[in-house]
């Protein structure tokens, strides 16, 4: 059974920890990864879940149409418990009320890592989309566009990784509510430490992002070395042809997951599904057909 009890599945992870349902372009992050990934089980994990939620529609038929997909609530105090982070939810959040903007930021940050470190699998952020297998090695992390370690994508096949859990112990020491990617410096920090004691040299940002960085049990992939890439811009374009020609080049970049950076570049208004001059439309045709061809916005 693909899809059983957390700690008995490979599983993808996917978290939605502002809303109690998934944006339309979050799905597509679902199902891309259920179509590439037939034996993982790709998780939407929603905090608040409500299935019965009219807005809850589309992602309940995406359940039912890939046998591989799961959407549940998000059991927040469960996946903390027994980790540096189990009090992190007092520190973000007070009676289910946000203490700060960047409280929604920093839980998804703290979670994604816990989950990693006791279930194993891949954790992905939900404004990314599997272009291909996402399977790339037993430990890896992903680089953003910039070159900087990101923790976008996270993986470690088994759970127990050692350095998540420095990771986590450091982060939680650290911790600044109005540091916005204060849990990811640490992430940054930790990994370059990693590399450094592998006998590797890695820099936090350059602009060898097509290259890969080996350090025995870890990896890091950049765009080139089928890793993540972007539109390093924004995705809506004057004319179809301009968004083709793009589409295009992205296509001949053989990466295997598609960022289009909702939070960073402000990408944050819902696009027609037929609409021809919109770079991330063309990516959704290819990789999420079901979602793009159900929704009336994305």
């Amino acid at each position: 059974m693909i899809c059983g009890d957390w700690g008995e599945s490979k599983n993808v992870w996917i978290l939605e920890t502002k809303h109690p349902w998934a944006r339309n372009r979050n799905l597509c992050t679902v199902e891309s990864v259920a179509r590439q990934m037939s034996d993982y089980c790709t998780r939407l994990l929603t905090w608040n879940y409500v299935p019965s939620n009219p807005q809850n529609y589309l992602g309940k038929r995406l359940e039912d149409e890939f046998g591989n997909v799961r959407l549940s609530g998000l059991p927040v105090e469960s996946i903390l418990e027994s980790t540096p982070f189990i009090d992190f939810l007092n520190k973000t959040f007070e009676n289910n009320t946000a203490r700060h903007h960047h409280s929604f930021v920093h839980l998804s940050d703290a979670l994604r890592l816990a989950l990693v470190y006791k279930f194993g699998g891949i954790y992905i952020d939900s404004d990314i989309w599997a272009m291909k297998q996402i399977d790339l090695a037993p430990k890896y992390l992903a680089r953003a566009s910039g070159g900087m370690i990101s923790n976008a994508v996270i993986k470690s096949e088994k759970p127990g990784s050692q350095i998540l859990m420095k990771i986590m112990e450091e982060g939680n020491k650290a911790y600044d509510i109005h540091n916005y990617a204060v849990l990811m410096q640490q992430l940054c920090v930790k990994m370059a430490w990693y590399f450094k004691s592998k006998n590797h040299t890695i820099q936090l940002v350059d602009t060898r992002i097509g290259l890969i960085e080996d350090s025995g049990d870890w990896k890091i992939f950049g765009f080139k070395s089928g890793g993540l890439c972007s539109s390093y811009g924004k995705n809506q374009l004057k004319s179809p042809e301009e968004a083709e020609k793009k589409f295009e080049k992205l296509m001949a970049e053989n990466c295997s997951m598609f960022h289009y950076m909702q939070s960073y570049l402000g990408q944050t208004q819902e696009y027609k599904p037929d609409d021809k001059s919109n770079l991330a439309v063309l990516v959704m045709a290819k990789t999420c057909p079901f979602t793009l061809s159900n929704a009336d916005f994305v």
